[in-house]
C-alpha cells in the first residue's frame, strides 16, 4: 500500500508559510462566541469537518461532510481551504494559493460514491526510519441509519508524491479503501477517533438500540496505523459508561491529546445536541461536563474537532442554530 495526500499537504504548507500572502495578514484571535464560517456554508447542511492539522494554519485545506451536491440528498466528503485572519475578529476568506486544496479534491473524488461519506478523520505519522509516511483517512460509508467504518490507507515514500501531482489515476491506485471490520456491527457505526495520550480508539454506534460511545484499547507497542491495517478482524470493544447520561445518547467522539469532545442530547443541557468534555486521567475517563451557552445553543450541536491555535484551543463544529445558511452549518469559537 501506498501513501500520497498528507504529505503532498505537508510540503504544500510549507509553500504557503513562506508566501507572503499569508506573512502579511494580522494573527489569529479565536472568537469568544461561535463565529460562522459562513464562506464555507451552504443552505444544505455542512458538517462532520476533518482536519490533516493538529495546530492551526493561517491557511488550511481539509474536508467536511456536505449534501449540497445531492441539494439536501445523500453526503459527500467536501473539500476546501480557508484563510481564518484578524486581530480580535477573524475573518474568514477563500484561499486562492493553497495548493494542498487540489489533494483534497482528489482525495475526495476517490472516497465519494452514491451513498452518505461522513465523518472523515485523518491519521499519519513518518516511519521509524523516516524513509515513508503511512496514513490514513477513517469515516463511515452508508445510508439511512446503516453506516459502517471505512478506511482508505497508504504507504509512500515523499519522493513518489509528484508523479501523482497531476494524475487521479495514479492516486487511486496507491491507496486501499477497506471496511474497518473489526468495529463494525449490523447496526450504525461511526466517527472514529484516536490520539497517542490515551492509547484508545473511540467511536460511536447504536448497536444496543440508542448511540453511545465505544472503545478499543490498542496493544502495547502498537501504532494506530499499524492497527489500523492490519489483517487482525477482531477488537475488544466496550462501551464507557463514565460517559453514559441518565437519559439521550452519545455520539460523535473527538480526541486531541487527553481532552474528549461529544455530543449529547441528555437532560440538562442547553436544548437538543449539546457538546461535552470529558478528559481522560491516565486510567479512566472522567465525569463529562457541558461546554455552556458560550458553545451550545437551545438548536443542535454536532461532531466538534478541536484545532490548537496560538492562544489556545480552539473547536470546529456544526450547529442548525438560528442565523446561518440553512441546515448545520459550520462555527469556530475558542476552548472555553
Amino acid at each position: 500500500m501506498k501513501f500520497t495526500w498528507i504529505a503532498s499537504i505537508a510540503a504544500a504548507a510549507l509553500f504557503l508559510e513562506a508566501c507572503p500572502y499569508y506573512c502579511s495578514h494580522e494573527s489569529i484571535k479565536l472568537p469568544s462566541t461561535p463565529l460562522n464560517l459562513a464562506k464555507l456554508n451552504s443552505p444544505y447542511d455542512d458538517w462532520n469537518c476533518g482536519i490533516p492539522w493538529e495546530e492551526a494554519h493561517v491557511g488550511m485545506s481539509f474536508l467536511f461532510s456536505s449534501n449540497r451536491s445531492t441539494q439536501g440528498g445523500t453526503f459527500d466528503l467536501t473539500p476546501h481551504n480557508l484563510v481564518l485572519q484578524g486581530e480580535g475578529n477573524v475573518a474568514v476568506d477563500s484561499n486562492p494559493y493553497d495548493a494542498s486544496v487540489e489533494q483534497m479534491k482528489r482525495l475526495a473524488t476517490i472516497v465519494n460514491t452514491d451513498s452518505d461519506e461522513l465523518g472523515p478523520t485523518f491519521f499519519g505519522t513518518y516511519t521509524g526510519d523516516n524513509s515513508a509516511w503511512l496514513g490514513a483517512l477513517v469515516f463511515s460509508r452508508g445510508t439511512g441509519n446503516n453506516h459502517h467504518l471505512h478506511v482508505l490507507s497508504s504507504l509512500a515514500s515523499p519522493y513518489e508524491l509528484m508523479t501523482y501531482r497531476d494524475s487521479l489515476a495514479g492516486l487511486a491506485d496507491s491507496v486501499s479503501d477497506r471496511e474497518l471490520t473489526r468495529l463494525n456491527s449490523n447496526a450504525d457505526d461511526g466517527y472514529m477517533a484516536y490520539s497517542e495520550s490515551t492509547h484508545r480508539v473511540l467511536f460511536h454506534s447504536n448497536r444496543e438500540g440508542k448511540y453511545h460511545i465505544y472503545q478499543v484499547t490498542l496493544p502495547d507497542n502498537t501504532s494506530i496505523q499499524q492497527w489500523l491495517t492490519g489483517s487482525d478482524t477482531t477488537a475488544d470493544i466496550v462501551r464507557v459508561d463514565a460517559l453514559v447520561g441518565t437519559d439521550g445518547e452519545e455520539r460523535c467522539p473527538s480526541l486531541h491529546g487527553d481532552t474528549l469532545l461529544f455530543v449529547s442530547d441528555r437532560t440538562g443541557g442547553n436544548g437538543g445536541f449539546d457538546i461535552y468534555r470529558s478528559i481522560w486521567n491516565g486510567k479512566e475517563w472522567q465525569a463529562p461536563t457541558n461546554l455552556g451557552s458560550k458553545v451550545n445553543s437551545s438548536s443542535d450541536e454536532y461532531r466538534p474537532v478541536q484545532l490548537a491555535f496560538e492562544e489556545g484551543q480552539g473547536i470546529i463544529y456544526s450547529s442548525n442554530r438560528p442565523g446561518g445558511k440553512g441546515g448545520y452549518d459550520l462555527y469556530l469559537v475558542k476552548m472555553p
